[in-house]
């Protein structure tokens, strides 16, 4: 069962439970802000759809290989 949920739904992480540290943003892509509830088969296909779709106009290209500092 896939049950990832992130910062959006519990909130921010303690910053002693942080053990590394980010090196870049590989790829990133603009979604809709409750996006991740939409879990069912058939908006996972819609999602897929959309970034096949969509993919150079929803593309964040100036975040895309970004070192973080």
């Amino acid at each position: 069962m896939d049950n990832s949920q992130d910062s959006r739904h519990w909130g921010c992480v303690p910053r002693e439970y942080l053990l590394g540290k980010p090196l870049m943003i590989y790829w990133s892509f603009q979604t809709g802000r409750d996006e991740y509830l939409h879990t069912g088969i058939f908006d996972r296909l819609t999602q897929f759809l959309d970034r096949l779709i969509h993919f150079t106009s929803k593309t964040r290209w100036n975040r895309v290989f970004k070192v973080i500092e």
